[in-house]
């Protein structure tokens, strides 16, 4: 959803990192190298500071609430996707009947003097991501951060078992480098992937991709057996 999001909006809806260096960046006045004239250019204050604020709220919201429900409960994971889809499912409605109208990010009027339009549905992602990245960190699977790349490529080229074999046969530092080879290849090829149908079909296709998908798991999550 970032690949969309900040297609669309130019902001993060999980990357909080580069919503961080955007607001802060923005409120010191620093100036893009390659902005048109020098300009301070880029999404609006608003939008970059809502999505940060609310991806903060629903990741603390669904933290407590994994506390004292349980984290890996089955209906807790999937009570939590299933609001992930739904509030997924509302951005990609409104913006088919254009009640919100994703501009280009490169153009400052869109990104400027629309920010208002674009805070709602900023809004929404940004709530969506916030539950699935805190319900992700409250997994246990150490090697799935779900929204971030530098750590988990640092941690595969560092890895012990790097030129191990393929197969791990029990071997726990083995699953380890596996999990992770497996989430960068999948975080890299989802960003292409979202990237490419957010060109090509638009952003509340990518929307409504991401919903089909989060109905999945939570279907699974509520009919497969423990395993």
């Amino acid at each position: 959803m970032d690949a969309t999001s900040f297609g669309a909006f130019g902001v993060f809806s999980s990357n909080q990192t580069g919503n961080v260096i955007i607001l802060l960046s923005r409120v010191i006045g620093v100036h893009q190298r390659y902005a048109p004239g020098g300009a301070c250019a880029g999404p609006a204050l608003l939008t970059t500071g809502l999505s940060l604020a609310v991806f903060l709220v629903m990741a603390f919201l669904s933290g407590r609430l994994g506390q004292h429900f349980g984290h890996l409960h089955r209906a807790s994971l999937a009570i939590s996707t299933l609001v992930q889809a739904i509030l997924l499912l509302l951005v990609a409605v409104l913006i088919q009947h254009s009640v919100f109208s994703p501009g280009d990010v490169n153009d400052s009027d869109v990104t400027h003097q629309y920010a208002e339009l674009d805070a709602a549905p900023v809004a929404l992602l940004a709530a969506s991501a916030g539950l699935q990245v805190s319900q992700a960190r409250c997994s246990g699977f150490q090697e799935i951060p779900t929204a971030m790349l530098t750590s988990p490529m640092v941690d595969l080229l560092i890895h012990p078992q790097l030129f191990g074999r393929l197969l791990p046969r029990g071997d726990k530092k083995l699953h380890s480098r596996n999990v992770r080879a497996a989430y960068l290849s999948t975080f890299v090829l989802g960003i292409a992937l979202g990237a490419a149908v957010h060109r090509f079909a638009g952003t509340s296709i990518v929307t409504f991709i991401a919903f089909a998908l989060r109905i999945v798991v939570a279907v699974s999550l509520s009919i497969l057996p423990p395993g």
